[in-house]
């Protein structure tokens, strides 16, 4: 029965967001395996995510990738857009951007709009160009790497070339994004008219405007619309209006975290890390942040939280710690944390006494 197997979906969620009951992912994970049973689609989803940020189970990427495909067997865009980052990040399978892609454009057709504005940026990817420094493409960052390189024996025309389709192709991916978005503020979506404010933040498919970025968000805003706050703030924060305005810039960041932005809460943590006007440096409060962060599964505030424990910032210096937390964001595709973990090891290994020699003193 169709009514049964919701009901037991919506009990899952409420176990796993905590609404009336204290989170038990355990729970969670049951409950929507019962409904996933019945061909709930957002539970196979739901399931995807929790071995994904291992939750109730070991993190477990290949799982989360099986459960994914089941999910977008039965047309769940949320399903392709989780797959399409998996494969872009190379997580449970290779880096492989052409299936990203794919997964992106199938989300797209299915009427997400997030799947097209991701198929654009993966388009400047592939063409060299850097990603932005917002948390919203951060899982993005493996597959700068793995970016289609200039051959040798490939003339510079030929790059050239292929740079301009590339260039075609995050045009016409950011168009069919807007147009979705536009459509979705007319009927007041908040996380639309959010989306369509980051665009025009970042120039994508349209003229850059930080007034109108701004509109948008504050639209958004009024709603409560997390991610929206969490923009405002970014605003305020980095001067794009003027003068950088960091004590309102922490409020607004606040607000968002109490909304449960993680990625707020990890911007938290780096304000009061590194201080600002208005802002005092205090590292026991970054790494409480940091660890509020982290423990909504956020790969930054893991990462962060590895550096405070690595370099004893604000907390007792720990090394097994801090390459606990740097494995856990290391495991959630944060390329940073894989490369601070290869220092440690080398590090270690340097350090390490060498055996003393047959016959040297002390024998």
């Amino acid at each position: 029965d169709l009514g049964i197997a919701e009901a037991m979906w919506g009990i899952a969620t409420l176990y796993h967001n905590g609404h009336g009951v204290p989170v038990d992912y355990a729970q969670a994970m049951a409950w929507g395996r019962k409904a996933a049973d019945l061909g709930i689609a957002e539970a196979m989803w739901g399931i995807a995510t929790l071995y994904h940020n291992g939750h109730g189970v070991p993190v477990d990427h290949a799982q989360a990738m099986a459960w994914g495909r089941k999910a977008a067997d039965l047309k769940n865009f949320n399903a392709m857009l989780f797959l399409g980052g998996l494969s872009a990040n190379g997580l449970g399978t290779p880096v492989d951007p052409r299936q990203a892609a794919e997964w992106f454009e199938k989300a797209a057709d299915a009427g997400a709009a997030l799947g097209a504005y991701y198929r654009g940026i993966l388009a400047e990817f592939q063409r060299g160009v850097p990603p932005d420094p917002d948390e919203i493409t951060d899982w993005l960052d493996a597959a700068a790497g793995a970016r289609s390189e200039t051959l040798p024996g490939t003339d510079a025309g030929t790059a050239e070339a292929e740079s301009a389709a590339e260039k075609s192709r995050a045009d016409r991916w950011y168009g069919i994004a807007l147009d979705k978005l536009r459509t979705r503020c007319a009927d007041d979506d908040l996380g639309s008219s959010w989306l369509l404010g980051v665009m025009h933040l970042h120039g994508n498919g349209t003229p850059r405007s930080v007034e109108e970025a701004v509109k948008l968000f504050e639209r958004a805003a009024e709603g409560n619309q997390d991610n929206a706050i969490r923009s405002l703030a970014k605003v305020l924060a980095d001067g794009l209006r003027g003068k950088a305005e960091p004590a309102a810039a922490l409020a607004l960041y606040g607000k968002s975290a109490e909304l449960g932005n993680k990625a707020a809460m990890a911007d938290i943590g780096e304000m009061y890390a590194t201080g600002a006007e208005g802002v005092a440096v205090d590292p026991e409060k970054a790494v409480e942040w940091y660890q509020k962060a982290a423990d909504r599964c956020s790969a930054r505030g893991m990462f962060r939280l590895a550096d405070a424990y690595r370099f004893g910032r604000g907390v007792t210096q720990d090394s097994d710690a801090a390459a606990r937390w740097y494995t856990e964001a290391a495991q959630r595709g944060y390329p940073a944390a894989a490369r601070a973990l290869e220092e440690m090891r080398t590090a270690a290994a340097v350090q390490q006494p060498e055996a003393a020699a047959p016959g040297s003193a002390g024998e």
